[in-house]
């Protein structure tokens, strides 16, 4: 997990940011999966939405 952060950290493409988004949100809709196996992928929707909103409200970081 920590080199998902990583990279999460070193993106500033708000769009590249966004897409990955939406392929971890699409991880959660798996049946099979419980709530303890989602709670990774909820937090790294978090993390990502986050660092998004970062970018997007400190134009210097880009």
């Amino acid at each position: 997990m920590d080199h998902f952060y990583k990279y999460i950290d070193s993106v500033r493409d708000v769009n590249e940011l966004e897409r990955l988004r939406e392929e971890i949100k699409d991880q959660v809709i798996d049946p099979a999966l419980n709530w303890e196996s989602r709670m990774p992928i909820y937090r790294k929707v978090q993390v990502v939405t986050e660092r998004i909103d970062h970018l997007k409200n400190n134009p210097h970081a880009i």
